[in-house]
């Protein structure tokens, strides 16, 4: 498959916010607070049947109140943090499309190894940046190896290592490829 690439959103923001707003939850919920957060505080970015699409923006979810974000079902924490973000990137402490800000991103709370290696990813296309904590990655890992468990974000890491310079490419193909090996996880040990 050549002509694979992982999906990138239009803009690094969208990125970012998705990966904050996906952390420890489950796909689908992610993806319904997404756009209920978008259809708020989103530009719009075309048109369809259903009148126009809307996009989240940094600039518009920094006027966003945490209490908003929650009851849109973002935990408090995970609001606080979007908000902070977004005000972050707004006010141009942050730009998303350089990667010397990924330092200033690892320093906010929330905002860990796992939504930056996102933003690179997903964001800007850096096609050797690998969310080796990602949940897919650490069953498929685990199973792939033979491990009889999840893996390890290490463990993870090391997998994909020979694949370098295109960690992320190689892992989005083979979750794509994998899916129901992803879904199942690591086989069952029984205790003797």
């Amino acid at each position: 498959m050549p002509s694979f690439r992982p999906q990138r959103t239009p803009v690094a923001w969208e990125a970012l916010s998705a990966a904050m707003i996906g952390q420890l939850i489950e796909a689908d919920r992610a993806v319904r607070i997404e756009r209920r957060i978008a259809g708020r505080w989103g530009s719009a970015a075309g048109g369809g049947a259903r009148g126009p699409a809307r996009r989240p923006t940094g600039h518009r979810d920094r006027r966003s109140r945490p209490a908003e974000l929650v009851s849109m079902d973002l935990a408090p924490s995970r609001a606080a943090a979007l908000r902070r973000a977004a005000v972050a990137v707004a006010r141009g402490r942050c730009d998303l499309d350089d990667p010397r800000s990924d330092r200033r991103l690892l320093a906010m709370p929330q905002i860990g190894p796992w939504t930056v290696q996102c933003l690179r990813l997903f964001g800007r296309g850096e096609m050797d940046s690998l969310p080796a904590g990602d949940l897919g990655y650490i069953k498929l890992v685990g199973r792939l190896a033979g491990l009889g468990r999840r893996a390890t974000v290490a463990e993870v890491e090391e997998f994909y290592a020979p694949y370098e310079p295109y960690r992320g490419l190689v892992g989005a193909l083979t979750l794509v490829g994998l899916y129901r090996m992803v879904a199942q996880g690591p086989p069952l040990r029984l205790a003797a």
